[in-house]
Parts: structure tokens; C-alpha cells; sequence
């Protein structure tokens, strides 16, 4: 069976919330290490005030406890400060995780009734072209709009052609003064009405110009790509009336096998995921505002947050905490001794918290990174449009890449790079004569009529139906031909000399 865009969706939102729930649960344990770091902090800063009670007698309690409060109070300032700031963040992308959810699940909703919906579409489509392939007159009426189409074609081209000789040999003609004198004179017509000395005059004029001559090729030059853009119109129009005749056989296919009701919601459901998209994209934006502004918190006021530890603990280090203890050992109470164990096992304990602590901070990165790394991969996912009923992976797996990823054995490029290469749309499987038809192709119309008369006319005119298609825009149940060039009810004027094999 073969892997749709749909199921490789579904499992990559599934991967996306698999690694936040990682993130989530890393963050917790740094959260836990970095309480244990300050409960520890606390707790040898008050060992420390009990020791000098015990052994400095002089120094008042009040003074000891001022000391010591001051610098665990400014400690605790920057660390409380810095917490309730990012508990504002986490609870604003809770929020935003929340809608995420509830956008992502009618997303899931959505996608899944268009692929039911897509799939019964995608099978009236295959019934009307087989029914259209039986159908002699349009088997046809095909074949012959294929090769309208085909000479039409070439016809513009020599449009082109005879306006392009026309553009490069005129202004010989029209800046030759004695030339356009006797143009302006209408020389050689019935409304010329000259007599005497100026119409010999004139006549030796045009024989200094060879006017006899050279009025014929340039009237050709200035009338002609008129009269056969004119014909190109016509041969237009008659291809045209050909196609409505072609068009209004699949519209009535199309209306028994009940296509157009099934169009009409799939079309509903596309609108629908395409809002959905966009809530997405606008919602991971601002979650990346967040993101970025937390990242910013933990680099800058967590250096601030390692210099206070690094002051608190080297103030607890200096010569007096030093003198305390050698003065607790030559005393012969016991109860300084136990302090000064004690702040040795909570060092200890410190030493081992900061350990733990620089591995809690790489896994938590890490994690992180891989969920905002797979949520960026949905997010491209969904706006290159892969989740679609229209998309399929039928080379390759790219789960397989996504295990090695969340293996560290990929980055997000190799996986990206997957995508793109194992993805494959309907566009594909139509084949390079729909290239360039762009939105055309989404028309269920466009499609049966495509497929259909590319089954009758061959691989040697499908370039035509292609062209045809683009020619006529090919929108379901138009059947309107298109009116170029002249207005409704100009007549071209009449030739002075006949087009011939020209064109």
C-alpha cells in the first residue's frame, strides 16, 4: 500500500509531540537540580552562621546573620526574578501548546475526511474517463481538437514570425520622405485627384522610389499581420465551439456519476486545511518570540545566576570559614566539629549537583533543539503542501531517516532531503505534458478531460490536449470559449491581395 502524505504527517506530528514531552520532562529534572543547588546553597550558608555562633563569641548574632542574609537574600532576588519570568513564558507557551493541540486535532479531523472525500473523487474521476473512452463521439471530437489545436499552434507562430518581419522592414518604408509623400498623396489610388505639373511630378517621384513596386510589399508588411492575426482569432474561436461541444460530453459524465457534490466538498476541506495551516505558522511564530526570548533568559541571567553561586560560595571559602574550622578543631566540644563535617558533606554534595546539573543542561538542549527542529520539519511539511490527499511517498520511506534523526545519526537537513525526494504529487503521475497547467490541474474537470483525451489522441498530440488545456484554463463546467483580441462584432477588413500559403 502505498505511504500518503497523510500517514507521514501523522506520524511526524506524533514524533513532534513525543520530543516535547522529552523537553518537557528534562526540564523538570534541571528545575529539580537547580532547587537542590540553592536548598544546599541555603544550607551550608546556615551551617556557616552556626559555626561562628558557636565559635566567635564577640561577633554578635545579629551582625553574623546580617552578613550572611544579605548575600543569600541578593542571591535569591536574581534566581526569583529570573523564575517568575520564565514560569510567564512556559505558561504563555502552555497556552499556545494548548491551541496548538486543539488546531492540530480538527486538523487530523479535516485531513482525514479529505482523504475519504479525495479518495471517492480520485474513483469518479477513473469512472467518467472510462466512460469517456467508450464514447465514440468523443473519441472523436478529441482527436479532432487535437489537431485544431496542434495547427494553431504552429499558426501563432508564424503570427509571430510575419510580426516580427513587419516590425524590422517598415521603418525602411516610413522613413523614406519621397515614399510616405506619395502615401500621403494616395498616390495611385481613386482618391487621387491630382492633375498637371504636380501629378507628373508625383509620377517621377515614384519612379525615383520604385513605388510601383514597393507599395505592394509594403501594404503586405502593414496590413497582413492585421489580417492573419484576424484568421489566428477565428481558427481561435472554432477550436473553441469544438471544445464546448468535447467539454459539454464529460460535463454530462460528470453530473450522472455525481462528481461535482464530491468536487465541491473536497474543495471545502482544502479551504479548511489551508486555514488551519496558517493558524499553525502564525502560532509557531510566536512561540518562537517565546523560545528565543527564553533561550536569551537562561544564556545571559544564568551566567549571572552561576557568578552569584561563585561569590555566595567563595565568600563561604575565605579565611575566616578556614579559621573557624581550625579553631573548632582545637576545641573540645564536639558540636563545631559536626558543623564543619557538615559543611564538608554539603560541599561534597554541591560538587556532585553540579555534575549532575551540566548533564540535565545538555540533555534538555538537546531535546529541545530536536523538538523545535521536528516542529519546524511539520510546519515546511505542511506548507509545501505534503500532508495533502494529493501526496504520496511511494520510493522510499522517510521514517526511516526520522529514526535515524531522533538516533543522532541524521540532522534536520538529511531528513528534509528525504522528503523532498521521496514525495511524489498527482502532478507527477500525470506526466511532463501537465507541467506548466499549475492550478488547472486541482480541477477534478480538468483532470478526467486531460487523461481522457490524452487516451484518445496518443502520445503524439499530448502536447496539444496539454496546450489545449492551458489555452481554454480548463475550469470545471466553464463551457465558455474564450474571446481574444477584436470585440464582439468587428469584421476585419477585407485583403487586398489573398494570404495564400503564408500562413
Amino acid at each position: 500500500m502505498t505511504l500518503t502524505g497523510h500517514n507521514v504527517y501523522s506520524d511526524l506530528r506524533r514524533r513532534v509531540n513525543d520530543a516535547r514531552s522529552r523537553a518537557r520532562e528534562t526540564e523538570l529534572r534541571l528545575h529539580q537540580l537547580r532547587i537542590e543547588t540553592q536548598e544546599l546553597v541555603a544550607d551550608r550558608g546556615q551551617a556557616i552562621t552556626d559555626l561562628a555562633r558557636a565559635m566567635l563569641p564577640e561577633i554578635t548574632h545579629d551582625a553574623i546573620d546580617n552578613t550572611v542574609r544579605g548575600i543569600r537574600d541578593d542571591l535569591r532576588d536574581i534566581l526569583d526574578r529570573r523564575d517568575n519570568r520564565i514560569d510567564q513564558i512556559h505558561d504563555s507557551l502552555d497556552e499556545l501548546l494548548a491551541q496548538r493541540d486543539r488546531i492540530e486535532n480538527e486538523l487530523e479531523d479535516v485531513l482525514t475526511q479529505l482523504e475519504t472525500e479525495t479518495a471517492e473523487r480520485d474513483r469518479l474521476e477513473a469512472l467518467i474517463a472510462e466512460e469517456l473512452e467508450q464514447s465514440t463521439e468523443f473519441q472523436r471530437l478529441s482527436k479532432e481538437a487535437a489537431h485544431v489545436e496542434d495547427n494553431l499552434e504552429r499558426n501563432e507562430e508564424r503570427v509571430a514570425e510575419i510580426r516580427r518581419e513587419a516590425e524590422k522592414k517598415l521603418p525602411a518604408y516610413e522613413s523614406n520622405r519621397l515614399f510616405t509623400y506619395l502615401l500621403g498623396r494616395q498616390f495611385g489610388t481613386s482618391d487621387y485627384t491630382v492633375s498637371g505639373m504636380t501629378k507628373r511630378l508625383d509620377r517621377w517621384v515614384a519612379r525615383i522610389v520604385n513605388y510601383e513596386d514597393n507599395k505592394p510589399s509594403y501594404d503586405f508588411l502593414k496590413v497582413t499581420p492585421e489580417l492573419v492575426a484576424a484568421e489566428l482569432e477565428r481558427r481561435q474561436e472554432d477550436f473553441d465551439a469544438l471544445m464546448d461541444r468535447v467539454e459539454s460530453i464529460r460535463d454530462a459524465a460528470a453530473e450522472k456519476a455525481g462528481l461535482p457534490p464530491v468536487a465541491d466538498r473536497v474543495e471545502s476541506l482544502e479551504a479548511e486545511r489551508d486555514g488551519f495551516t496558517t493558524a499553525l505558522d502564525q502560532s509557531r511564530t510566536r512561540e518562537e518570540g517565546y523560545e528565543t526570548e527564553l533561550e536569551s533568559i537562561e544564556n545571559s541571567e544564568g551566567r549571572y545566576y552561576a557568578e552569584a553561586i561563585a561569590r555566595f560560595r567563595d565568600f563561604l571559602s575565605e579565611q575566616r570559614t578556614k579559621h573557624l574550622a581550625r579553631q573548632a578543631e582545637r576545641t573540645e566540644d564536639e558540636t563545631d566539629d559536626e558543623i564543619v563535617r557538615e559543611i564538608r558533606s554539603i560541599d561534597r554534595r554541591l560538587d556532585d549537583v553540579d555534575e549532575n546539573l551540566e548533564d540535565a543542561e545538555r540533555d534538555h538542549k538537546r531535546a529541545e533543539r530536536q523538538a523545535r527542529e521536528l516542529d519546524s520539519l511539520m510546519s515546511r511539511f505542511r506548507r509545501s503542501g505534503y500532508h495533502s490527499a494529493q501526496s504520496a511517498f511511494p520510493r522510499r520511506d522517510p521514517r526511516d531517516v526520522l529514526d535515524d534523526y531522533e538516533r543522532g545519526r541524521a540532522d534536520s537537513g538529511d531528513v528534509w532531503n528525504a522528503f523532498e525526494r521521496g514525495h511524489e504529487s498527482l502532478m507527477d503521475t500525470l506526466g511532463g505534458v501537465a507541467e506548466g497547467l499549475g492550478d488547472l490541474m486541482r480541477s477534478p474537470a480538468t483532470r478526467v478531460l486531460f487523461r481522457a483525451m490524452g487516451n484518445a489522441v496518443g502520445d503524439a498530440l499530448s502536447g496539444a490536449i496539454g496546450r489545449g488545456m492551458g489555452r481554454r484554463g480548463g475550469l470545471f463546467g466553464s463551457g465558455k470559449s474564450r474571446k481574444r483580441g477584436r470585440s464582439a462584432g468587428r469584421k476585419p477588413s477585407k485583403p487586398r491581395f489573398s494570404i495564400g500559403d503564408r500562413f
